[in-house]
């Protein structure tokens, strides 16, 4: 039977701690790498979205301006429809509220 002192056994056991600490090391590095990643691939994606809004909110308000120019040339628009483009408009313009404009660039000097 091999006997071991002190020294030994308190050398194996330090050993398997920092074995034990370098996986938890690992482990953490790679669920780092994983949040990151996903956030990248988040904000990528919310990126996708604005863009896609930009294009349905400029859509739409061709849409409303071609309504506007249409109702304009006819004849005897009732006040239904007057008061129903004024609703659309004013829900257009409350959407369009939601979304902060882009930046202007300001001349330099």
């Amino acid at each position: 039977m091999q006997t071991f002192d002190i020294f030994t056994i308190l050398f194996f056991l330090f050993d398997l701690s920092l074995i034990a600490i370098f996986v938890l090391l690992f482990k953490i590095t790679t669920k780092t790498k994983t949040i990151s990643m996903k956030q990248s691939e988040l904000a990528t994606e919310l990126g996708n979205i604005k863009t896609q809004l930009a294009k349905v909110g400029t859509e739409v308000l061709g849409k409303l301006a071609a309504l506007e120019t249409a109702l304009a040339n006819q004849e005897n628009v009732t006040p239904e429809v007057e008061a129903a483009l004024a609703e659309l408009k004013t829900s257009v313009s409350a959407i369009d509220g939601l979304i902060p404009d882009a930046p202007t660039e300001e001349p330099t000097v």
